[in-house]
């Protein structure tokens, strides 16, 4: 669990070679903790921009049986926000306009 926990504090800054270090151990076919391990790096993938990657990883996921419900939804969903452009960059929402002036009228609606 503690490698799990680590995975996430690291996942939105370490590099992906970082996490499958950390997440070796576990990130094995007989390991209970692999689905974990890999919802983590098919998040990383996401961060670092490889969206096509984190899609497919993603999805193996949302379709493994053996993997917790619960993990299947969540990568499920993922898979669906990537579908629909999750990846997509649409910038920056823009900054809200300064107050007006103290002594200036309101403004008013068209």
């Amino acid at each position: 669990m503690a490698r799990i926990r680590a995975g996430w504090a690291e996942a939105d800054t370490a590099s992906r070679a970082d996490l499958e270090n950390l997440l070796r151990p576990i990130n094995d076919a007989n390991n209970a903790w692999r689905f974990l391990a890999r919802e983590i790096l098919a998040y990383s993938d996401w961060r670092a921009g490889k969206a096509l990657a984190a899609s497919g990883e993603f999805s193996q996921l949302a379709a493994d049986n053996n993997a917790p419900d619960s993990l299947r939804n969540r990568a499920r969903a993922f898979a669906q926000f990537l579908a629909a452009g999750g990846a997509t960059n649409i910038g920056t929402v823009p900054p809200l306009a300064p107050p007006p002036a103290p002594g200036t009228p309101p403004a008013t609606q068209p």
